[in-house]
């Protein structure tokens, strides 16, 4: 019975959203209990996607969300011109916030990613934050391919540029864990618990600590719950 009134409410809430906004898409997906704000300069296009208690915030032009993915009590927000968030097939993101500020940025989560909560930012000018696929993300993450506020030096010369963030596919990140900007982390990786992660990680490794070194080599990890 709450499935189908989801259903109904949603089917309500999507064409009351698509007569407002003709640059909002919807194809078999469900929306409840969630608030869009943008203008018809920029696009939102949900398929097969499922957005629950979460917003979406776009302030800008020529900005697009391709979510086909599950959003739970989640916020996305972009400020700027030429951004992207693009979100594939199987991908559940819960509990988390994923803000864009700037100019030509991207953001892409690939198929089955899926994240317990985190702390997304992306800002500046051509960067990009590119996580791969079949990753799990634990609680309280932090991912940040920005410092968000400038630092100069005597000579007026910014010295913290905002830079990309590369994750590969089949990577587990542990609770508490923080990635900074500038870094890349190599598929079938695992990053323990509470890991602050400021140089690249190799592909197959174990790693730990603040900042995260490895540990061990040649590792993998499954989905499965432990049994020993």
């Amino acid at each position: 019975m709450k499935q189908i009134y989801k259903t109904i409410f949603s089917s309500f809430s999507v064409l009351i959203i698509e007569l407002l906004n003709y640059n909002f898409k919807s194809h078999r997906s469900i929306v409840f209990l969630s608030k869009f704000h943008f203008k018809k300069t920029n696009r939102i296009d949900l398929n097969n996607a499922v957005i629950e208690r979460s917003s979406m915030t776009i302030i800008g032009t020529n900005n697009i969300i391709s979510f086909k993915g599950n959003l739970s009590a989640s916020k996305i927000k972009i400020w700027g011109t030429n951004n992207q968030i693009i979100i594939h097939p199987h991908v559940k993101i819960n509990n988390s916030t994923v803000v864009l500020r700037g100019n030509n940025i991207k953001v892409e989560i690939g198929n089955g990613s899926t994240f317990g909560s985190m702390y997304l930012v992306c800002m500046g000018d051509n960067n990009r934050i590119d996580i791969g696929e079949n990753c799990m993300f634990a609680e309280n993450i932090n991912i940040w391919a920005s410092d968000s506020h400038p630092i100069y030096n005597l000579e007026n010369q910014l010295i913290n540029p905002s830079k990309p963030i590369t994750i590969g596919n089949d990577v587990w990140v542990g609770s508490n864990c923080t990635i900074l900007k500038g870094v890349s982390i190599g598929n079938n990786s695992i990053l323990g618990m509470s890991s602050f992660v400021t140089k690249n990680i190799e592909p197959g490794t174990l790693n730990v600590g603040s900042p995260a070194r490895s540990i061990r080599s040649n590792v993998r990890w499954g989905r499965e719950f432990i049994q020993s």
